[in-house]
């Protein structure tokens, strides 16, 4: 499953090089309508888009091996008002996005699955990790890249809903 889809480009490559098959959604409806075009451009047949606000128009019930979200990393204050789409696409106020998100992942989440988040190296780390913990996940970031300007440089940070997801083991004292 893809949050945030976009014109779709990170899950159409997914539906197109091996994945079974991709919901990808997007609150905007002409990012579903962009998402559906560039898939029958490239004739690619796996895949479901819908207009959702993260996870409001999914099925309950239904569950992801793999949930991506190139997450609009940029924090402004929660009283923030859009003053566009393309605002919308990329602030979060107060990261109320990524909390939701986060809370509401591990219901459509199969079992052994994990979250995927792209995040900013301008996004606060510490902001992710207290939210992390709040809602009982672990994280660990698999790719470090940096963009062609610095200011753009790039994570993507593997989340789990087990504490033994990533070799971590409860503490058991001193023997």
């Amino acid at each position: 499953m893809e949050i945030g889809c976009g014109f779709g480009l990170p899950g159409l490559l997914l539906a197109k090089t091996g994945a079974l098959s991709l919901l990808a959604c997007d609150i905007n409806p002409r990012a579903v309508a962009n998402t559906l075009e560039n898939a029958a451009k490239n004739n690619i047949e796996n895949v479901d888009v819908i207009e959702s606000d993260i996870f409001s128009n999914i099925p309950p019930g239904k569950k992801f091996d793999i949930i991506f979200w190139n997450y609009p990393w940029n924090l402004v204050p929660a009283k923030f008002e859009f003053g566009d789409d393309i605002e919308r696409g990329a602030f979060d106020p107060g990261y109320g996005q990524l909390e939701r998100f986060l809370s509401e992942a591990q219901a459509f989440l199969a079992e052994g699955g994990k979250i995927l988040l792209g995040f900013g190296i301008n996004a606060r780390d510490d902001l992710l990790e207290c939210i992390v913990a709040a809602n009982d996940l672990r994280s660990v970031i698999v790719k470090w890249g940096p963009g062609s300007n610095i200011d753009l440089a790039y994570r993507l940070f593997s989340i789990r809903s087990s504490a033994t997801a990533y070799g971590f083991r409860p503490s058991r004292g001193l023997l």
